[in-house]
């Protein structure tokens, strides 16, 4: 039957796609930069906070207690 043949060629094509996002990602991009670790990240938001990036207005740190340290 002709829906058969139409499912299998879409299974080959995500097939074939997968395969091809699988070897972009090992051997054409390069390896993620340490500044997206989690903690970096951490490190980053404790920065911020202790140098009172706006924190007034709106942000980052408008929401965080500097006398409680929380």
């Amino acid at each position: 039957a002709l829906w058969k043949m139409v499912v299998g060629g879409i299974f080959i094509f995500i097939g074939i796609t997968s395969l091809l996002l699988w070897w972009q990602r090992g051997f054409v991009y390069p390896p993620r930069p340490h500044t997206l670790s989690d903690e970096w990240k951490a490190m980053y938001a404790k920065r911020m906070i202790d140098m009172q990036v706006n924190p007034v207005v709106e942000g980052f740190s408008a929401k965080w207690d500097y006398e409680r340290n929380e």
